[in-house]
């Protein structure tokens, strides 16, 4: 039921510029069928407050590890979202994530079809990349297999310029990928180069074109290529130097050349903005009506395999919500090694702790596989195959999101091989990742180093992940969505009504919020519900007679006008006579 609300009141179809996220804007799904989902997703929806309207269960799943694509369609994602628009919710959730005991490796084969597709486009995906890409993945359209398809996620400064692929293209750029790996590089440079007879804002297409002409030992066209790709935004240092596809180069000064010229690169990244699934992204990045569409998602945890137990996920879901706010007085940790797990991301290390350390949160790039004894990781990428946490006697604070490129860092299954992601949530980690098969090496695919950079401007851990990561499809990601440790702390004021009041008639609703920020909007909800929206207006008036009597729930959200959109609230429960 609608709140009847006087003021400065906007229609809510005008919905909201940017997003933010909190407890309303999350919707809980959990395996009705497994008590273990149950007990993890009771616990969350108690901690963060998750309004019952918002939780989700699902019956009858196939599997509760690996499922394949319809299966996903037709069991978990098209029902939670039929069950969102039922609800009247669509206007407001903005994140899924997903209680234990939920598959969180899909097959993707059949939506595939047989179409060639380059090697490094494997055909296993994670839950939270195909919820996230849900505008494609519900049709099985897939464009979500692109490495450049999270339109969110932040570009290197200046913005790129020139044209995306359109379906044809990027079908087109999918055979002359496979003719690459199947070492058919005649054919492969000629789709290549078609594709880049006007400039793209995809600076992988001329790399790789670059690769290719190396391989043929077309020394000059593959120099040509690189200083395109470079001028289109490749700043990969670490890949290029170690790319053993170029290694014909690596006597030629001019290789050399560009290479300094990477290496020397000032690296400035797009600020980020706060999440709305109602705003849609253009491909610079930049907020666009016509754009794509998002719905950021995380798991709470995985139990299976070699996963963490019950207690370890609810234990890390306590330290989440325990380090809202807190700014941890810690260090973020770059760990540099010659490992391509480690070169392959090193080139954001210096700017992402410089960037870090100008705000005042200590970041330091070390030589190294893991923090040596040290007691203030307050995050850390990291890029190794193996690692035993315990021995490096180092410890993580709450809020903190660890997390390394590797092969299997999220096949949780026995026996997959390499260390698993959930072993940073065991040794306390608020967060981590790993994709759910071979990524090969690929920087799209993993967080940039600035996920720690978005994280300590005061964004969720949700909106943290998403900003630093181009092409989400295999990321599976684990933690809490709203753990926000570096937020400024705000608290919402109401004056005019009281927690356990009983009201009738109009009352008038006075908030306010303190320390003082520039509130862009003040949100209400009615027992979890949008209502209304009031841009900055001195009061909202509550009229009850058009209410049903009982005890309801009033929260008002205040959400900042700063670029993290961050949300902060106030609920008391009413008596309506």
């Amino acid at each position: 039921m609608k709140l009847a609300f006087v003021g400065a009141i906007v229609a809510l179809a005008a919905g909201k510029a940017f997003g933010g996220l909190g407890p309303e804007n999350v919707a809980l799904v959990l395996n009705g069928d497994s008590p273990d989902s149950v007990s993890v997703a009771n616990e969350y929806k108690r901690l963060r407050e998750i309004p019952e309207g918002n939780v989700i269960v699902l019956h009858h799943l196939s599997a509760t590890e690996f499922i394949n694509v319809e299966q996903f369609r037709q069991e978990i994602l098209l029902p939670v979202l039929k069950t969102i628009q039922s609800r009247g919710l669509s206007a407001q959730i903005d994140c899924i994530t997903y209680s234990v005991d939920i598959p969180y490796s899909i097959n993707i084969a059949s939506d595939v079809k047989g179409k060639p597709m380059p090697q490094v486009l494997t055909q296993t995906a994670s839950v939270n990349g195909l919820t996230y890409l849900m505008d494609w993945s519900a049709k099985g359209d897939i464009a979500y297999l692109g490495l450049t398809t999270n339109r969110y996620a932040r570009h290197f400064l200046p913005l790129p310029k020139g044209s995306d692929l359109t379906t044809d293209e990027q079908s087109a750029y999918a055979v002359a990928m496979s003719q690459y790996d199947q070492h058919n590089y005649r054919p492969a440079m000629e789709g290549l180069s078609k594709l880049l007879q006007v400039p793209r804002t995809d600076p992988n297409i001329a790399y790789n074109l670059a690769c290719c002409q190396a391989l043929s030992r077309m020394p000059d066209d593959a120099i040509r290529s690189l200083r395109m790709a470079v001028a289109a935004g490749w700043r990969n240092f670490g890949q290029t130097s170690s790319d053993p596809d170029l290694a014909s180069l690596k006597s030629d000064d001019r290789f050399q050349q560009v290479l300094r010229v990477l290496r020397g690169s000032r690296i400035d990244v797009q600020p980020g903005v706060g999440f709305s699934h109602q705003v849609g992204w253009d491909r610079s990045g930049e907020v666009d009506p016509s754009g794509f569409h998002y719905m950021l998602s995380t798991v709470l945890g995985v139990t299976a395999g070699r996963g963490n137990t019950v207690d370890e996920i609810i234990q890390s879901l306590r330290r989440s919500k325990a380090a809202d706010f807190t700014h941890p007085a810690g260090t973020i940790y770059f760990e540099r090694n010659g490992d391509v797990r480690s070169t392959t991301r090193e080139w954001g290390f210096q700017p992402a702790a410089d960037a870090l350390n100008a705000m005042g949160v200590k970041a330091v790039v070390e030589d190294g596989l893991l923090p040596q004894h040290r007691t203030d990781v307050a995050g850390a990428t990291i890029g190794i195959s193996d690692f035993d946490w315990p021995k490096s006697g180092s410890t993580m604070l709450p809020g903190a999101i660890a997390e390394h490129l590797t092969s299997f860092g999220g096949m949780i299954n026995k026996g997959a091989g390499q260390t698993p992601c959930t072993e940073f949530i065991r040794n306390g980690a608020s967060g981590s990742s790993g994709t759910v098969t071979e990524p090969f090496a690929l920087q799209e695919k993993f967080p940039t180093p600035f996920i720690h950079v978005q994280y300590a401007k005061g964004f969720t851990l949700a909106e943290s992940f998403y900003l630093s990561l181009a092409g989400p499809y295999q990321l599976l990601i684990i933690g809490d969505p709203l753990c926000r440790p570096w937020a400024k702390r705000v608290e919402v004021k109401l004056k005019g009504i009281a927690e356990g009041q009983t009201v009738s008639g109009r009352l008038t609703i006075s908030p306010s919020v303190l320390p003082t920020v520039q509130v862009r909007q003040f949100i209400v909800y009615f027992d979890g519900k949008r209502t209304t929206v009031s841009q900055r207006g001195p009061s909202l008036i509550l009229d009850t007679t058009k209410l049903p009597h009982g005890r309801h729930e009033v929260a008002i959200v205040a959400e900042t006008a700063d670029p993290s959109a961050a949300q902060y609230r106030s609920a008391v429960s009413l008596n309506f006579k």
